[in-house]
């Protein structure tokens, strides 16, 4: 069975453009044919996927350069303050999703928003081996 991970982030900025250059990263060295690494730029596209079946790729703020984490549990990603629709960001919408039914839980790959590239895909690159 194909997987599909989903890499968030804005590449013309520094601090949100970490999750493409690594999926970028793992797309050319780390992954075989029996993954689809896609870069999502507008949160719409989420209704294009299976959001039980995917696996998101996206910074966190609050992680030390170099780390990764994976999370299961929406509840537990925070919001930053909404004050107008340009600040919907992905924590705020896979809420949304999931206050609709749309999914329950998700699989997301968090990492640091910045550090050495090359780590942090080998990093990644474990923790899908490990759960797919």
């Amino acid at each position: 069975m194909k997987r599909t991970i989903l890499c968030f982030g804005n590449p013309l900025l520094d601090f949100d453009s970490l999750a493409l250059k690594v999926g970028d990263k793992l797309k050319k060295n780390y992954l075989n044919n029996d993954i689809d690494i896609i870069f999502i730029s507008q949160l719409d596209e989420l209704f294009n996927y299976n959001l039980q079946k995917v696996y998101i790729l996206d910074i966190e703020k609050n992680l030390k350069n170099n780390d990764v984490r994976l999370l299961h549990d929406i509840d537990k990603i925070q919001n930053h303050v909404i004050n107008t629709l340009h600040d919907f960001d992905l924590a705020y919408f896979l809420k949304l999703l999931k206050a609709m039914g749309r999914i329950n839980d998700v699989n997301i790959i968090c990492i640091s928003s910045c550090g050495n590239i090359d780590a942090i895909a080998d990093k990644v690159n474990n923790i899908i081996n490990n759960i797919i």
